[in-house]
Parts: C-alpha cells; structure tokens; sequence
C-alpha cells in the first residue's frame, strides 16, 4: 500500500504532529491528506460518542447502539467506510473499544512513541499515565504500512520531542519467525466478558496455537488495587478539572454520573465507599481512589 495522496481523518481533539500542525504530520507520511475530524464524548472520559455540540454519533451496523468512545467518531467514519485511516488517542480503550464495536482494526502503541507536544489532553498534567496516538483502519495491514512509514523517520519527531525515543521501525523484528509465549484470560475478576468476547479470546488462542505459539493462562492479579490507582492517575485531582471546565457548558446526560461523583467532597466520597462497596463494589472501589492530589 501506498500512502501518496491517500485520504484520512482524525479525532477532533487529536494533534499528531510535534507542533500542532497537521501539515507537519502530512509532509511526514508522504502525502496523507486529512479530510475531516470526528466526534469524542464530552470530557474524554467515557465508552460513549455523545456530547452537547455535535450530538451523539452512533453504531454504524446498528443506529441503536453506540460506536464506542472514547474515539468513537473515527471508529464509526472507519466501521461505515468513511475513511482508510484514521488517528485516534488512548488510554484505557480509546482506540480499542471504538474499533471492537465497530468491526475496525486498531493499535494502541506504548507510551511516547507519538511525540505529544503541541498536543491536548482532556486532563493536563497527569504524568503517571499518558493518552497516546494510535492508528484505526479497516484492517492489521493498513495500521502496519502506517507505522512502518512514521516510524521509519521517527528522527522527525525525536528531534522535536525530547520525550518521544528515537526507536525506528524495525522489520527483521516484526517479520521475524519466532515462536511466542504467550499469556491470555477470559475473566479478569473485576470486568466480567459477554460470551461472545470469551469466545472471540478462545478463537485468537486457537489462532495461535495453530500457527505454533506456545498459549497459557494467567490471571491479573490485584484487579481492584491497579484500578483504584488507575482512576487516581487519571483524574489527578479527583476531577476538578474537568468538572469546572463542564458546569460551564451544557452536560451530556451520558456522563451526568461521573460529574455527580466529581461534585462530591473526597472525604464524603471515603465515607459513603464502604457501603457502597457492599452493593456496588466497583463503585466502592471508584469512590475510594479519588483524591485531590497525589502527594
């Protein structure tokens, strides 16, 4: 595949490029020419595509049902064959979730290897865990000749970034033979899957034993402990920064929960998490991680 004048489309919040100017991430990948940007729920935080100025953007198989979030848009331009690629960001599913919902392919590399700066974040300044850019399309092949292109001149954006590694794309390595070890589960203990998604996990290890890989189970472990710090890294302040940023404006009914538990003074928030955890104990474990900062 070829990426000389190819189309794509992008988040609405997403800057790909060192400087916040995609012309800079176009001249980079060989002619790429953006064509529009898509619908991301109100404060980034949530597996919805709904927000008070552009409305809701829905599943494009089913109208009834959602694209996923937090990049849901792109998922859904790319699920209705809209687009041949699109930039997505994410940090617990962003890119995923929108992807599985929609029938697309995407991948959420490792932290940095996007230069972030000159980009946004819906929570500025939160350093224990970082959003990244990642690419969705259609298909594996399509995300693979993308990254094999930024990341073959990833000097562009290291150069630029001083926290971005000049690591480049490395073919031997990906089209290497080797044989893998690798670990799956079906059931974490916190989030428990739909039978299907069991099913689809059962079907990718059999995939790969096929192909020789050596597949065994393991459990993660300290679900609840990873994340009551996951929820405290990703809203620093126990989210009073997007909360003032959202009573200003119009709040989509999709995220009113959140905005509730924002409102709600940490130390009310302590009290109330113990019997909450006795019913809901996911909550319980919500309302336990909040703080109002990380000293």
């Amino acid at each position: 595949m070829r990426l000389f004048g190819k189309v794509y489309s992008e988040r609405k919040n997403c800057f790909p490029s060192p400087f916040g100017n995609p012309n800079d991430f176009v001249n980079l990948v060989s002619g790429l020419i953006p064509f529009c940007q898509t619908n991301v729920p109100q404060s980034l935080l949530s597996y919805n595509c709904s927000n008070p100025l552009f409305g809701t953007t829905t599943n494009p198989y089913d109208p009834t049902r959602t694209c996923g979030g937090s990049s849901g848009g792109e998922g859904a331009l790319i699920g209705a064959g809209g687009s041949l690629l699109g930039i997505g960001t994410d940090v617990g599913g962003s890119v995923r979730i929108p992807c599985h919902f929609t029938g697309a392919a995407g991948i959420k590399p490792s932290k940095m290897r996007f230069a972030h700066r000159g980009g946004g974040a819906s929570v500025p300044g939160k350093p224990l865990i970082d959003a990244n850019d990642g690419p969705m399309a259609a298909d594996v092949k399509t995300n693979v000749e993308f990254l094999r292109h930024v990341w073959g001149d990833i000097d562009f954006q290291s150069d630029r970034d001083p926290y971005c590694p000049p690591v480049h794309w490395n073919e031997s390595l990906y089209s290497s033979e080797k044989k893998l070890r690798v670990g799956y589960y079906v059931d974490d203990g916190w989030f428990t899957p739909t039978p299907a998604l069991q099913r689809a996990v059962f079907e990718a290890k059999r995939h790969l034993e096929n192909a020789g890989h050596t597949v065994v189970p393991f459990h993660p472990p300290r679900l609840p402990k990873v994340m009551q710090l996951y929820y405290r890294a990703v809203c620093l302040d126990g989210g009073q920064y997007v909360l003032q940023k959202i009573l200003k404006d119009l709040i989509e009914p999709t995220i009113r929960v959140q905005v509730v538990l924002w409102m709600i003074p940490v130390w009310v928030q302590r009290l109330l998490s113990y019997p909450m955890e006795l019913v809901f104990p996911r909550m319980g474990v919500l309302m336990q991680s909040l703080t109002r900062d990380t000293f």
